[in-house]
């Protein structure tokens, strides 16, 4: 949907993936889901928070859970 709204999209099947994809090109937002393969959305963040290079960087976090602890 986004792409067909003219965004560019860099999707990453893992957290360890979306790290990676960061570094190759720094995006404005980031959409992260809380539950992931490797590492979890929040741990991805707290690196992510913790880089002074993507710490500037916006992140929207959307899951599927019904939890309401998520």
């Amino acid at each position: 949907m986004l792409r067909n709204a003219g965004y560019a999209v860099m999707p990453a099947t893992s957290g360890a993936r979306a790290l990676e994809g960061v570094r190759v090109q720094l995006p404005d937002l980031i959409l992260l889901d809380l539950m992931m393969p490797e590492m979890d959305g929040l741990e991805v963040c707290r690196r992510l928070k913790a880089d002074p290079l993507t710490q500037e960087i916006p992140i929207m976090f959307l899951t599927a859970s019904n939890e309401m602890e998520h």
